[in-house]
């Protein structure tokens, strides 16, 4: 579902210019040493549209050979003189002209665009606010369907008002749709009007890393038999390589509870609890996992991705939380794949 491309959007780009940018277009030229190419001349002489076409291009049947007319009364000799194509003309940069203003309502309509072919007085810049207009509501799309549960939170006027904010400020920089709104959570903390919702960011943040997880390539997670093979003394100095889909998103607020009651459509029961939590986002297999870490996990994991020993993650999570629980900890660490190799030093 989130894998598609915004090709529809940029593919409309380069069929403007090609199809109705008028000094892009430039005459085809038939081949002389073609039996067509006596065609078109003979066409030309009967419809009038060339007086001076020498009476030697008029045959009655088709030759593999033609005569070649002489090229300063040629019917095609405007095709040969007519200028190269400027640059401010090629699809590339007309397309850079074009797009800034997709994203920017306030923006004025550029310079060279013109009405399609066959829809003559229709107004250019009223077609080009049209355009402007379903680009906007698709990304807004885009991010309801990245951020169901922020939305399903804020209500769905609320949320198509604040995409589409978000959506003016931010252009789409890959083409793969699920790519865009990476910093919509970022967006929502400065939000004037989510500043009564301070946990809506951080459960955007949780959405992210679970479309994030979703996406990562495959990889077999670590088995905890592993460690049995590792003598009990050194232990204490093996390092973990974390699966690639392992996410974890930090939170003063309940974050997990909150991105958990509203991805699905039930009921949203009252949430009585405001305790710090700190989510866990692994994909072991093909469906996404978010769990909730107990207090100390999320320092432990931490350390364990930036490259610390086991032995010196656990010393930062005793830090953090006195009650931290190492085989717990680890036991359901494996349990939900967060690892894919173990290293020894």
């Amino acid at each position: 579902m989130f894998a598609t491309q915004l090709d529809p959007i940029y593919a409309l780009f380069i069929e403007l210019v090609s199809s109705s940018f008028e000094p892009s277009r430039r005459l085809q030229r038939p081949s002389l040493n073609h039996p067509q190419g006596t065609m078109r001349a003979r066409r030309l002489k009967k419809s009038g549209a060339c007086n001076r076409t020498p009476k030697s291009t008029e045959l009655t049947s088709i030759s593999a050979h033609p005569q070649q007319p002489d090229q300063r009364q040629s019917p095609i000799r405007y095709a040969q003189r007519e200028p190269a194509m400027k640059p401010e003309h090629r699809p590339a940069d007309f397309a850079a002209r074009f797009s800034p203003g997709l994203t920017n309502p306030d923006a004025a309509t550029p310079e060279g665009v013109v009405a399609a072919a066959g829809t003559p007085g229709k107004d250019v810049v009223k077609r080009y606010n049209i355009y402007r207009n379903n680009v906007t509501v698709s990304l807004i799309d885009a991010l309801a369907a990245i951020y169901p549960a922020v939305q399903r939170i804020t209500g769905v006027e609320f949320f198509r008002a604040m995409a589409r904010f978000h959506v003016r400020a931010t252009p789409p920089v890959s083409r793969l749709l699920f790519e865009y709104g990476r910093d919509f959570p970022s967006f929502i903390e400065t939000y004037e009007y989510a500043r009564e919702m301070p946990w809506l960011a951080d459960t955007a943040r949780i959405e992210r890393a679970w479309l994030d997880a979703y996406h990562v390539a495959d990889a077999s997670p670590l088995a905890a038999e592993t460690l049995a093979c590792i003598d009990p003394s050194a232990l204490a100095q093996v390092r973990f390589v974390t699966h690639p889909a392992t996410r974890i998103v930090r939170s003063r607020y309940p974050a997990v509870s909150i991105f958990t009651m509203n991805r699905v459509n039930t009921p949203v029961t009252p949430l009585h609890s405001s305790d710090a939590e700190d989510a866990l986002v692994t994909r072991p297999d093909a469906d996404v996992i978010v769990s909730r870490l107990p207090p100390g996990g999320a320092a432990f994991l931490v350390a364990l991705i930036e490259g610390a020993t086991l032995g010196a993650a656990a010393q930062t999570a005793f830090e953090e939380a006195a009650d931290f629980d190492l085989p717990a900890n680890l036991a359901a660490m494996f349990s939900a794949g967060v690892f894919a190799a173990v290293q020894l030093d």
